[in-house]
């Protein structure tokens, strides 16, 4: 592969260190009561976008610039650097792409959040600051709602962001969560629970308090995770008028009975809240997701110190038991592989945010942890993914891990699912983002039959252009998570979504289907076009142009559906006259003010979906 270095560094002597303290604070939250909200009901008001701005740097000694300054260290310690010596290690065959679907329009929002989740039945729940697509299985748009829809039910008009979603295969539901408010006053949590499998239809969506103990904090970065009864939200809490970096206060973990929410229930849930270990408060606790679609009633957590500029130590979080019988364990296991705090990811122009080492995904299978991270490569001082592996979690846990770099590009915001299909196998796919100076940000993936043992790189969705969307700014947001999750009804598949830089120096969401090497696959694969449309002027008055490209295409259908889904318009169905990049102006006189969409069809596959405003 050109221009394509792999470096992998494997470690097998790990031990644990575990005779410390852990304390912690554990209550119940009563009184939290539903409303019931209809997708397909909700206005679908796509001009009320929200933005997610990120503010001017504090002065003084806080996080922020300690971070800063920590990165501007690495630096120094551990310079970007091209290993000659370096040779690719592709030791298994790479995942192959099935299906490749646009993600729902973006707000602007800075980051981009998105996240994804998809049912059984391939209905796709995509979303990003601050809004909510429902597709179907060929990418048709069947709802678009901003979170603030849902989050009015509430009576709750705050600023939403960082949105989570997640499909319950054991109960057949997806779960919803995002969060609004940026200080205590005004801080809540919505966590959402759909009554069936299908997204477009009725929740029940609850407000909890992001400020549970009235303390002067709020809540940020939820994480999430389910068992086979049980659903759980972890959030730092953080102090006001301070930013996240110098305002952590402690971590909060909501443990939420998952049939209750399901059926629109008051809730009961249990807080758990002041987790400290040896003397130290966890942060960034990440919640590890069941591999497949079983689960038991232990759960387990994921922290380290993520804003060091080296360190090996993992700390490993058992909750066992649902909520009236749970009990907390915290042990603290040295990894054989150091992390750092990554240097951010470079571009054309500027650079993109990476923020610090934290772990970022992760699933248990069987006695054993996956997960990756954000992390400095020591070796040749770039962006990197650190994934780990947990051995004989439940008895006496140990870490061994491998950096998955690249000497002329950046890497981070991974993802992780299992791909095994029998009895025994451990392997999975892992998803992350790239940039750098020669190539625009968009994201990758490699398999892996067991650690250490890793396909080359795939490309999943290339940039257009280098990321620029906040004024005066040299450092641009970047992720700040992506989603990965394994296809419950194709075992061996995953759907990945991250995000791409697009020709208006934005980031925009892309939904991938992959497969493990080698696998028969009994879906039917949806045409690769990876394609990015531009349409304008957008909004429009009188007239419309698109431009797109198309490639090897028999029949081009091009349609202008309403907000509903309906059919307005059948605008072209036929051999399209030429290949490559397309051109076509359309009068908007006919179409009411509103909102439509544009659906262009390649061979009966969609293959992008545009907004388009009139005025």
């Amino acid at each position: 592969m050109k221009n394509l270095i792999l470096l992998f560094t494997l470690f097998t002597i790990p031990f644990l260190i575990n005779a410390q303290e852990t304390t912690f604070k554990k209550r119940k939250v009563k009184g939290l009561t539903a409303v019931k909200v209809n997708a397909s009901a909700l206005k679908n008001n796509f001009n009320a976008s929200i933005q997610q701005i990120t503010a001017p740097p504090p002065s003084g000694n806080s996080y922020r610039d300690k971070l800063a300054i920590q990165k501007k260290k690495g630096a120094e310690l551990f310079p970007r650097k091209i290993r000659q010596d370096i040779q690719s290690r592709s030791m298994v065959d790479q995942p192959t792409i099935e299906t490749s679907i646009k993600g729902n329009t973006s707000t602007g929002g800075r980051p981009l959040d998105n996240h994804f989740a998809v049912n059984n039945e391939g209905q796709l729940v995509t979303m990003v600051n601050s809004n909510l697509t429902v597709k179907g299985p060929t990418g048709i748009v069947l709802v678009n709602l901003q979170l603030s829809d849902f989050a009015s039910a509430l009576g709750s008009a705050t600023q939403m962001f960082d949105p989570k979603v997640i499909f319950d295969p054991i109960s057949d539901r997806y779960i919803m969560t995002w969060l609004g408010g940026f200080d205590s006053a005004n801080s809540i949590i919505v966590v959402a629970f759909s009554e069936t499998n299908d997204a477009t239809g009725d929740w029940n969506v609850y407000g909890l308090p992001g400020s549970p103990e009235n303390d002067g904090t709020w809540s940020d970065y939820p994480m999430i995770t389910y068992t086979d009864k049980e659903f759980f939200l972890t959030l730092n809490s953080i102090r006001d008028t301070e930013s996240w970096q110098a305002g952590f206060d402690r971590t909060i973990i909501y443990q939420i009975n998952k049939a209750e929410g399901y059926a629109g229930q008051e809730l009961v849930t249990t807080l758990w809240q002041e987790i400290v270990f040896d003397g130290g408060r966890l942060r960034n606790v990440c919640p590890i997701k069941p591999a497949t679609e079983v689960a038991s009633d232990e759960v387990y957590f994921l922290s380290n110190r993520n804003f060091d500029l080296q360190n090996d130590t993992i700390f490993l979080m058992h909750l066992s038991g649902t909520q009236d019988v749970a009990t907390l364990s915290v042990s603290m296991i040295q990894s054989d592989l150091s992390y750092g705090v990554p240097p951010d990811g470079e571009q054309e122009e500027g650079v993109l945010a990476t923020n610090d080492s934290r772990i970022l995904d992760g699933y248990l299978l069987d006695d054993r942890i996956e997960f990756v991270g954000n992390s400095r490569n020591l070796d040749n001082g770039r962006a990197g993914i650190y994934h780990g592996t947990v051995y004989d979690v439940s008895t006496n846990p140990t870490i061994t891990a491998t950096n998955i770099s690249n000497d002329v590009e950046d890497y981070g915001y991974p993802s992780i699912a299992y791909t095994g299909v029998e009895p025994g196998e451990v392997d999975g796919i892992i998803m992350f983002s790239h940039t750098g100076i020669d190539r625009y940000s968009g994201h990758s993936a490699v398999y892996f039959e067991t650690p250490g043992e890793y396909s080359d790189v795939l490309t999943l969705k290339e940039g257009f252009n280098y990321i620029d969307m906040i004024n005066n700014s040299e450092v641009e947001r970047w992720g700040d998570y992506s989603a990965n999750q394994r296809d419950y009804a194709n075992p061996g598949m995953v759907w990945i979504a991250s995000s791409y830089g697009v020709s208006t120096n934005q980031n925009a969401a892309w939904l991938t289907q992959l497969a493990r090497p080698n696998m028969s696959v009994s879906t039917q694969s949806a045409k690769n076009n990876n394609i990015e449309v531009l349409a304008y002027p957008n909004p429009t008055v009188n007239d419309v142009k698109v431009v797109f490209e198309i490639f090897d295409v028999k029949n081009l259908k091009l349609q202008i559906v309403d907000v509903n889904g309906s059919l307005v318009k059948l605008i072209h169905d036929d051999r399209p006259k030429r290949q490559g990049t397309l051109e076509f102006t359309m009068s908007t006189a006919p179409l009411g003010t509103g909102i439509y969409f544009l659906q262009i069809i390649a061979d009966g596959q969609s293959v992008a979906t545009e907004k388009i405003v009139v005025k």
